[in-house]
């Protein structure tokens, strides 16, 4: 099984748009974004193995909160285990009206059956809301270096109706390519939505559920990979 996963790990190095690596971006709106409101307290806390292997899981947490001026979220990620590993710490902290300007901070590290070396991207985030049913964000970096083996927010933009949710995510890898990715919810009870999740990078499609119950979210993820396979995904947002 570990030369299975050598070559697999060989495959992810050295193709960033392999498929989705982290636990949230099995959907295109992130978990803070899933609010019925803009104000209060958040987490969230995702679990995933990468193409269904128990050797790659992928786990993560985010716990934020903001006001009609500020925003606030830490998160912790983690992919793979002993032969292999991705950790990242991030800090997102923005300040203003409807439209906010803040700095995000990443501490990140790769790990391949060694000591890891880790490294801090930070970035200027710009965040405009339009009545909550608008959201437009950029993420510009600024200084340190990104990791070859992960894609970052470049750009979000999400577009809410009654019963239809529409988002469009444009993410920049460190070779300087584009990883769209499209993600439209169907709202078919007051508190189920199914939708669908389309990547034109890696040419990854998949379904995605969501189910509320009162100030919790559970949503899941099944993407396929056309070389790489299935990646299940199961998330828990609680708001306040």
């Amino acid at each position: 099984m570990k030369v299975w996963l050598f070559v697999l790990l060989a495959v992810l190095v050295g193709n960033a748009s392999a498929g989705f690596r982290d636990a949230d971006q099995g959907w295109v709106i992130p978990p803070d974004d899933c609010r019925e409101r803009n104000t209060g307290y958040f987490g969230a806390v995702s679990v995933s193995s990468l193409y269904q292997m128990p050797e790659l899981p992928m786990q993560s947490v985010l716990s934020g909160w903001s006001s009609e001026k500020w925003h606030m979220a830490f998160r912790w990620h983690k992919l793979g285990g002993d032969v292999y590993r991705e950790d990242s710490l991030s800090v997102d902290m923005l300040f203003g009206g409807s439209l906010k300007f803040g700095i995000k901070v990443e501490h990140e590290s790769q790990q391949f059956s060694d000591v890891p070396g880790w490294n801090t991207l930070y970035s200027f985030v710009t965040r405009y809301d339009y009545r909550e049913s608008i959201t437009l964000k950029s993420t510009t970096p600024i200084s340190g270096a990104m990791l070859a083996t992960r894609d970052y927010e470049q750009l979000l933009m999400i577009i809410r109706s009654e019963d239809v949710l529409f988002a469009l995510g444009i993410d920049d890898t460190n070779s300087g390519e584009k990883s769209v990715r499209l993600g439209l919810d169907w709202l078919l009870h007051h508190m189920f939505r199914v939708g669908a999740i389309v990547d034109t990078s890696s040419s990854s499609t998949g379904l995605t559920t969501s189910i509320k119950i009162g100030k919790i979210l559970t949503r899941s993820s099944h993407l396929a990979h056309p070389e790489l396979g299935m990646t299940h995904r199961w998330q828990l947002i609680i708001s306040r």
